[in-house]
C-alpha cells in the first residue's frame, strides 16, 4: 500500500508493507506503517529535494513490482535518518 497526501504541513508519503498472517493463512496483515511527512515540494531543504527526486519510477530497482515498492520503502525510511543529519543520499547499489 502506498499513500501520498497533501495538507497544511505539506506532502506526506507513507507505505504499509503487507504479509500473510502467521496463524491464519487466508488473512493479510500490515507489518508496519512508514511515513515521511511535512515535505514542502515548493521549497524543501536539500535532503527533502533529494528524497523527492529519488522517488521517480526510473530511479527504482525494476526487477518486479515488489522491488519497486521496496525501493520506495527504503527511501522513505532513509529520509527519517537523513532529517536527523540534514542529508539524504541514495545508495550507489541498485539492490534497493
Amino acid at each position: 500500500m502506498l499513500l501520498i497526501t497533501t495538507g497544511p504541513g505539506g506532502v506526506a508519503v507513507s507505505v504499509a508493507p503487507k504479509r500473510a498472517a502467521q496463524n491464519e493463512g487466508d488473512k493479510i496483515v500490515v507489518e508496519r506503517v512508514v511515513v515521511a511527512s511535512d515535505i514542502d515540494p515548493a521549497a524543501p531543504p536539500a535532503a527533502e529535494r533529494a528524497f523527492l527526486d529519488s522517488l521517480a519510477l526510473e530511479r527504482q530497482p525494476a526487477r518486479d513490482l515488489s522491488t519497486v515498492y521496496d525501493g520506495w520503502l527504503a527511501r522513505i525510511e532513509a529520509l527519517g535518518g537523513g532529517r536527523g543529519c540534514r542529508a539524504f543520499t541514495r545508495s550507489k547499489t541498485r539492490a534497493v
